[in-house]
């Protein structure tokens, strides 16, 4: 967590060498700076590998790295490419995206959601209702619950179509020249995609309105194909590779907080939707009342 915000500090409107890379030779003191942050994080993520691989036992698998590793015994996967086209310390590398990706972006989200439940308490006791009558107020609520509680999945559907925590995605590189829409992309530019216009396209109907019913059919369940349309992991072969955990994650904790919890604003207190956009977008800060239910 400690390594996220020196990562959030130095990127607080992002990455601009991912945008303008020729920038590395006019600001070569900042690219230097940059560098040595990517290095002192990659050491305390390799001194936490180095040490979990000490103890790594294949008959009692603890984690996901220890999945990784079982998987590099399995396929005789090392550091000299074989005909799985990986190397070890690739997949070993994966791991920082676990904490790069999975941290900041879930904490983005989770904070909008309970500024959203705070402002809209009509939603929030839908939600609610629908905990209440599908799961039970003393059963613990697991990850299996989705299928069932299809308007606590809409609104948080919703929340992430009304504040797409990462609006602009990851950058990525064109692998080939390409031409879209009659404009040609050489090959090795990078490339951005406005996830954020798609979510407030007029597709939407009313795009800049908080209404999770959106996702849902005429009979209460929900709408597949704009499920779908909220790129908040963006799309196609390189989208998200942690969207299922994210998802989970997400799902777990918003509805055992609405479960257990009632959430509201302080009296006199106006939200401001409009948010920050540092390594993520996030809400300003904000103040919050719970009180268990």
């Amino acid at each position: 967590m400690k390594n996220q915000e020196i990562f959030q500090e130095f990127f607080t409107m992002g990455n601009y060498f991912d945008v303008l890379p020729w920038l590395r030779y006019i600001m070569p003191n900042q690219f230097s700076r940059f560098w040595e942050m990517i290095e002192h994080l990659k050491n305390a993520g390799n001194e936490n590998r180095e040490d979990i691989m000490k103890t790594f036992d294949p008959n009692n698998p603890r984690h996901a790295l220890d999945g990784i590793l079982i998987a590099c015994l399995k396929y005789d996967i090392t550091d000299v490419p074989n005909e799985v086209g990986l190397t070890k310390t690739q997949l070993l590398d994966t791991m920082q995206d676990f904490f790069g990706a999975g941290y900041e972006t879930i904490a983005s989200t989770l904070r909008w959601a309970l500024m959203y439940f705070a402002e809209y308490e009509d939603v929030q006791l839908k939600v609610q209702r629908e905990i209440d009558e599908k799961i039970g107020r003393n059963k613990a609520i697991s990850v299996k619950d989705r299928l069932n509680l299809p308007y606590t999945a809409a609104t948080i559907l919703e929340i992430m179509r009304a504040a797409p925590v990462s609006p602009m995605g990851l950058p990525h590189q064109a692998t080939n020249d390409v031409f879209v829409k009659g404009n040609l992309i050489e090959k090795g530019t990078v490339v951005f995609f406005n996830l954020a216009s798609v979510m407030h396209d007029e597709y939407w109907g009313n795009p800049y309105e908080f209404q999770p019913e959106r996702f849902l059919d005429d009979k209460g369940n929900l709408n597949k194909e704009k499920a779908d349309n909220v790129l908040s992991f963006s799309a196609g072969r390189r989208s998200c590779v942690a969207k299922m955990i994210a998802q989970a994650e997400i799902f777990y904790v918003l509805s055992s907080v609405l479960q257990n919890c009632r959430i509201y604003k302080p009296v006199d207190t106006i939200y401001d939707f409009e948010g920050l956009l540092e390594l993520s977008y996030k809400p300003k800060e904000y103040e919050l009342c719970v009180d268990p239910r």
